[in-house]
């Protein structure tokens, strides 16, 4: 799996995680977090909030060729399932993004697995990468920053017990990168407008200054 600067990762708290036994499979990790749920105050110096849409994961949902990877705790030394081995499976329901995750044998795995049934891991991280136009940022009614994941492509659910708390160095320069991409595209916007602006504001000079000599426009 490539890290690079596009990647980012979120540790959320989830509606639901939980181990099902499923006869000689062995166990299943169920992972369920909710659509439009927003989350704690994000990034460093300016603070924002963030809710991933139902769209976000269509891209891997609609392409089953899409790869996507299960750690234990986000380290991919230790590796709980893959897309394309049968041992990671995703779906949605009209409220709720689902993960299935067939874990194994391994030290870690079980280890994993005693953990959620010991409730003592609540959460989920998700590692992804936003698409282009994938992400949509708004203020709301306090004037917070709320930023929408829309479209992105989906690299990793990886069952945490440190959910919702920004706490790792990269997840924060996550933040920050994401929300200097957004406030480099806000001044762009408004250079643009004003470039629109000061080319109405010559176009209707010029043009009064033609109805001028024919004894319009004051």
């Amino acid at each position: 799996m490539k890290i690079d600067d596009n990647y980012e990762v979120r540790d959320l708290e989830v509606e639901e995680i939980r181990v099902d036994e499923e006869g000689d499979s062995g166990p299943t990790i169920r992972v369920s977090v909710k659509f439009n749920s927003l989350s704690v105050p994000l990034g460093m110096f300016t603070r924002f909030r963030e809710k991933i849409a139902p769209t976000a994961f269509d891209g891997a949902l609609n392409d089953e060729t899409r790869e996507v990877l299960a750690f234990w705790n986000h380290n991919t030394d230790l590796p709980l399932g893959r897309r394309s081995a049968g041992t990671v499976a995703i779906s949605k329901t009209a409220t709720l993004f689902k993960a299935e995750i067939h874990p194994g044998d391994t030290s870690w795995a079980v280890d994993a697995v005693k953990a959620i049934r010991r409730k003592d891991v609540k959460g989920t991280s998700f590692g992804f990468r936003v698409l282009p136009n994938g992400d949509t940022w708004e203020e709301d009614e306090d004037k917070n920053l709320v930023r929408t994941l829309t479209n992105v492509e989906l690299v990793e659910v990886s069952p945490t017990p440190m959910p919702a708390y920004p706490t790792s160095s990269a997840t924060l320069r996550s933040y920050e990168a994401a929300l200097t991409q957004f406030q480099a595209s806000d001044e762009e916007r408004q250079a643009l407008a004003a470039a629109q602006i000061a080319a109405r504001q010559w176009r209707d000079r010029l043009h009064c200054k033609s109805l001028r000599r024919n004894g319009g426009c004051s």
